[in-house]
Parts: C-alpha cells; sequence; structure tokens
C-alpha cells in the first residue's frame, strides 16, 4: 500500500487484521520516520524498526520479550554510540558490540563468560591498536591478532601451543617483509610465504618436503617471472603456469601427459591471440575459446562435435555484433541473443521452436520501444511488457 496525503507518506505497508502483523512501514509525519517495522502482537517481536525522534535514532531492533533477545541495535544518545549489539540474558553472551565513549574505542567484541572466549575485538587506547583477536584461554589458541607497537607490526598470528602450527603471520623488521607464513614443524609444509629481499620476491610458496609438491611459487630473478606454479614430479601434472620469455608469454596451462588434457591456456605470438582454451583429444570438447585476427572478433565458444551445441559465442563483424548465443541444432532452442543491426536492437531473447515461448526481450525501432516481454504461444500468458509510442506509454 502506497498513500500521499497532506499529512504525511505512507509507503509499502503490509497488515493481517487478528494477527496483529505490521510488515515493512513506512511513515514521514511530525513526529518523526518510522521505517521497515514488523511487529506480532501476542508473541512480542519488533523486527527492524528505525524511529528519529528528538531524543536519538534507534535502527535495525529485533526484540522478544519473555525470551530477553536483543539483537542488532543502534542508539545515538548524548553519552555515547552502542551499534550492533546482541544479548542472551541468563547465558551472558554478548556480540557484536560498539561503544565509543571518553575513554577509547571498543568495536566488534564477542565475549562468552564462563568459558574465556573474546573473538574478534578492537581497542585504540594510548598504548597501542589491537585489531581482530581471539583468545581461548585453557588450550592457548590465539588467531589473528594484530598489534602496532613501537617495535613492529604483527597481523594475523594463529598459533596453537603444543602443536607447534604457526598460520597467517606478518612481521615487519628491519631486516626484510615476511608475509603470510604457515609452518609445521615436524611435517615439513611451509605455505603461502612472502619475503623480500636483497636478491628477489618470492610469493605464494608451498612445498611438501618428501612427495615433492610444490604449489603458488612467485620469483622475479634476472632470467624471467615464474608465477603460481604446481607440480607433482611422478605424476607429471602441471597446474596454473606462468612464464615470460624473449619468446612469448604462456599463462594459466594445465597438462595431464597421457591423458591430453589441456585446459585454461594463454598464447601471444606474432600470429594472434588464444586465450584460455580447453582440449579433449579423442572427444573434441572445445571450451572457452577466444581468438583475434584479421577477420573478427570470437570469444567464449563452446563446441561439442557430433551433438552441435553452441554455447556463449561472441561475433563482432561488419554485418553487426552477436553476444552470447546458445544453440541447439535439433531442438532449435536460442537462448540469450543479442544482435545490433541497422533495423533495430534486440537484446535477452529466449525461445523455444516449436513450443512457442519467448521470454525477456527487448526491441528498439523506429516506432517503439519493448522492453521486458514474456508470451507463452498457445496458453496466451502475455507478463512485463512496456511500450513507448509517440502517443503515450
Amino acid at each position: 500500500t502506497s498513500y500521499l496525503a497532506i499529512a504525511g507518506f505512507l509507503c509499502r505497508t503490509s497488515y493481517l487484521a487478528r494477527g496483529g502483523f505490521l510488515c515493512r512501514t513506512s511513515y514521514l509525519g511530525r513526529g518523526g520516520f518510522l521505517c521497515h517495522t514488523s511487529c506480532l502482537g501476542r508473541g512480542g517481536f519488533l523486527c527492524c524498526t528505525s524511529y528519529l525522534a528528538r531524543a536519538g535514532f534507534l535502527c535495525h531492533t529485533s526484540y522478544l520479550a519473555r525470551g530477553g533477545f536483543l539483537c542488532h541495535t543502534s542508539y545515538l544518545a548524548r553519552a555515547g554510540f552502542l551499534c550492533r549489539t546482541s544479548y542472551l540474558g541468563r547465558g551472558g553472551f554478548l556480540c557484536h558490540t560498539s561503544y565509543l565513549a571518553r575513554a577509547g574505542f571498543l568495536c566488534c567484541t564477542s565475549y562468552l563468560a564462563r568459558a574465556g572466549f573474546l573473538c574478534h575485538t578492537s581497542y585504540l587506547a594510548r598504548g597501542g591498536f589491537l585489531c581482530h583477536t581471539s583468545y581461548l584461554a585453557i588450550g592457548g589458541f590465539l588467531c589473528r591478532t594484530s598489534y602496532l607497537a613501537r617495535g613492529g607490526f604483527l597481523c594475523r598470528t594463529s598459533y596453537l601451543g603444543r602443536g607447534g602450527f604457526l598460520c597467517h603471520t606478518s612481521c615487519l623488521a628491519r631486516g626484510g617483509f615476511l608475509c603470510c607464513t604457515s609452518y609445521l614443524a615436524r611435517a615439513g609444509f611451509l605455505c603461502h610465504t612472502s619475503y623480500l629481499a636483497r636478491g628477489g620476491f618470492l610469493c605464494h610458496t608451498s612445498y611438501l618436503a618428501r612427495a615433492g609438491f610444490l604449489c603458488r611459487t612467485s620469483y622475479l630473478a634476472r632470467g624471467g617471472f615464474l608465477c603460481r606454479t604446481s607440480y607433482l614430479a611422478r605424476g607429471g601434472f602441471l597446474c596454473h603456469t606462468s612464464y615470460l620469455a624473449r619468446g612469448g608469454f604462456l599463462c594459466h596451462t594445465s597438462y595431464l601427459g597421457r591423458g591430453g588434457f589441456l585446459c585454461r591456456t594463454s598464447y601471444l605470438a606474432r600470429g594472434g591471440f588464444l586465450c584460455r582454451t580447453s582440449y579433449l583429444g579423442r572427444g573434441g570438447f572445445l571450451c572457452h575459446t577466444s581468438y583475434l585476427g584479421r577477420g573478427g572478433f570470437l570469444c567464449r565458444t563452446s563446441y561439442l562435435a557430433r551433438a552441435g551445441f553452441l554455447c556463449c559465442t561472441s561475433y563482432l563483424a561488419r554485418g553487426g555484433f552477436l553476444c552470447h548465443t546458445s544453440y541447439l541444432a535439433r531442438a532449435g532452442f536460442l537462448c540469450h541473443t543479442s544482435y545490433l543491426a541497422r533495423a533495430g536492437f534486440l537484446c535477452h531473447t529466449s525461445y523455444l521452436g516449436r513450443g512457442g515461448f519467448l521470454c525477456r526481450t527487448s526491441y528498439l525501432a523506429r516506432a517503439g520501444f519493448l522492453c521486458r516481454t514474456s508470451y507463452l504461444g498457445r496458453a496466451g500468458f502475455l507478463c512485463c511488457t512496456s511500450y513507448l509510442a509517440r502517443a503515450g506509454f
């Protein structure tokens, strides 16, 4: 329901009389602004309420009376700012609390009293900045801690005491920069390591010593640039490899030796540009191919040889522009077609041949504009049609 009167503006209102359910109500009057309100009478559930009065601002409030659950509350008063608060009375669970007072800034805090679990805490005091901290007292688990002191910067640290697992550590010291490091002591697993030294830059490295698995490695040396490399020695699997040499650029290559599967290959040569190509040898499946030559531009093409399925094809020629086309030969299904010609513009068209279903069609001609039309042939269903002619809309 929408109502505009002299007194105020009432927009988007739903009301069920006997049940007492009021959903999505907006009212602008002399008192204030009430937006997005839900009320269930006897149960006492108030959800998503905004009220602007002279005292303060209450936004996004949920309250269940007897249970004592207050979720997502914002209040601006003279004392301070309380935003996004959840409280369960007897259990003592306080989640997502922000408070701005004269002493300092406490943002996004979760605390469970008896267990001693503190998660996602930010505090700005005179000493330093502590952001995103999790601590479990008896277990000794510290996760996602940031501290800025005079010595250095420690960001995103996870430590499990007796097990020896250190995950996501960043340290900036006078010697160099170590970012995102994971180490498991006895197994010899080093994952996501970045180091900047005088020799070169090593970023995102994973190494498992005995198995010989090297994953996501970047190295910049005088010879060339090797980025995102995966190699399994005996199996012969090479995945996500980038190499820049004098000959050309090979990016994102996957190869399985005897099976003959080549996936996601990019090559820039003198002839043209071939990007994102998948080929399965004897089956004849070519997926996601882009080629730029003298004739035109063919982007994102899928072809299955015997079935005759062409999906997601773009072609730019002298005649016009055909983008995102799906065609199944025998069934006659054309889905998501765009064509720009001299006569008009046809965008987002779906057609099923014998069934006669035309969905989401836009056409701009000299006469008028027809946008978002659905038609089911014999049944006669016409939905969401707009037409602009010389007379009106």
